[in-house]
């Protein structure tokens, strides 16, 4: 199971500095950076599936996860650590949008 979780904390770290690279720098949503996304998502689906019980360590694996993207995130956009948000700040499952804009579309019927 350590194999499996670091894997998915991997991948989860790897989905949060292209989220956030998502969020910040909209210039750069391109159609690769999507199918990038899309893909390690699908990859967590398979690594869930293939190890089911890491699902009770996923609060634990996500703030890990999300720790070690800040840098890589913060050299990829050009902007200093601390002017990232401190906790993620999109859905991660929810498609391309902010927390934020999911719920307001949840409110007028949109989801």
């Amino acid at each position: 199971m350590s194999d499996d979780r670091e894997h998915l904390r991997k991948t989860f770290a790897y989905i949060f500095t292209k989220l956030l690279v998502w969020h910040c720098l909209p210039e750069r949503r391109t159609p690769q950076l999507r199918q990038f996304i899309a893909d390690a998502r699908r990859e967590v689906d398979e690594t869930l599936c293939e190890s089911p019980e890491l699902m009770d360590h996923g609060s634990a694996i996500l703030k890990e996860a999300y720790a070690q993207a800040l840098p890589k995130a913060s050299k990829e956009i050009g902007i200093p650590v601390e002017d990232l948000p401190e906790t993620c700040p999109l859905d991660v499952f929810g498609g391309f949008r902010t927390a934020e804009e999911r719920k307001e579309d949840e409110a007028h019927g949109r989801a």
